[in-house]
């Protein structure tokens, strides 16, 4: 599995973050929310440099790097953002949580299908 290992684990955290945001508005339930947070974007973010540094030839690995940041934290995280607040305004809070862990899930089993289909 290499270094997509960790970010499927941290994809299955925030899966578990964002249906527990979903079911519970407790403190407690919202700070474990918080620490599975912590453990799953940093080592979804640091699992996909490796992968790039990997795979990309070394003079052009930290292009790829800066690519991957720009697209992926920036441009996608406005999107998303965007998005999923008209999603949430039509179908409320919850229902926007239920949506994220939904597509955190989905990313985790299409990836685990792709890998054990080699």
């Amino acid at each position: 599995f290499g270094a997509a290992l960790p970010a499927l684990i941290a994809m299955l955290f925030l899966a578990a973050r964002y249906a527990m945001l979903a079911l519970s508005q407790a403190a407690p339930v919202a700070l474990i929310a918080a620490v599975l947070y912590g453990g799953g974007l940093p080592v979804i973010t640091y699992s996909m440099n490796r992968s790039i540094a990997d795979r990309v030839a070394k003079e052009a690995a930290t292009a790829g790097q800066m690519l991957y940041g720009v697209i992926c934290t920036g441009v996608a995280r406005m999107l998303v953002g965007a998005l999923l607040g008209a999603l949430s305004d039509a179908i409320g809070m919850r229902g926007g949580f239920f949506v994220c862990a939904g597509l955190c899930a989905a990313a985790a089993i299409a990836w685990l299908i792709a890998k054990l289909s080699k």
